[in-house]
């Protein structure tokens, strides 16, 4: 999905990045479609001391952001800002959720607390919003490059984990480095020189 807003033109991965995806870039063998989780934004892009955003646009080579640019050729994938994340997930809506105000309805757009048995699932299973990105809410936290502290990045979209209040648009958690179960993240693409 192309988006424009404020901060730009960008490209935003219509789907979480599955276990499938991730064995493709990290040379892994799984086919999975469930997103990727337990990643940390260390083993996306690399230390956050080194490869600190926004200073730096650089990831480590070895790290999956690192290996994808080598791959394709391609030196604009990243994760999104807190604001790019928002503008594309939210698609123009300004209700709290893509069902609205009330969280009825939310169990067609996420997997969450009330409808996921502790689980993620396949990505794309529920509606998408009106730009076709599915589970912005839910399923897994979504990275963002948006530094909260020295130590500590924004994550965004809920999980399949958490209740309701947390896939709202207006919430966000902030995560250090360290290694979450329900971590996982989007791949946005900036227009650049390739």
């Amino acid at each position: 999905m192309r988006a424009s807003d404020p901060s730009g033109t960008y490209y935003a991965g219509v789907f979480e990045i599955t276990e499938a995806q991730w064995a493709k870039v990290m040379g892994d063998s799984s086919t999975s479609t469930k997103p990727r989780n337990c990643v940390t934004y260390n083993v996306i892009r690399g230390d956050v001391r080194a490869f600190n955003w926004p200073s730096s646009n650089a990831v480590a080579e070895n790290r999956f952001m690192g290996v994808l640019r080598i791959m394709t050729g391609i030196s604009t994938f990243d994760l999104p800002s807190y604001a790019e994340w928002s503008f594309a997930a939210r698609a123009n809506v300004t209700t709290n959720w893509l069902c609205g105000d009330s969280e009825d309805g939310l169990e067609d757009f996420a997997w969450y607390s009330k409808n996921s048995d502790g689980t993620s699932h396949p990505v794309g299973t529920r509606q998408s919003n009106a730009w076709g990105l599915y589970d912005v809410h839910g399923n897994v936290w979504e990275w963002c490059l948006t530094r909260y502290s020295s130590f500590r990045r924004v994550v965004r979209g809920g999980s399949y984990d958490g209740d309701a209040s947390n896939c709202a648009f207006a919430f966000r958690n902030y995560n250090p480095s360290y290694r979450n179960y329900d971590d996982g993240f989007r791949l946005f693409c900036r227009p650049g020189s390739n």
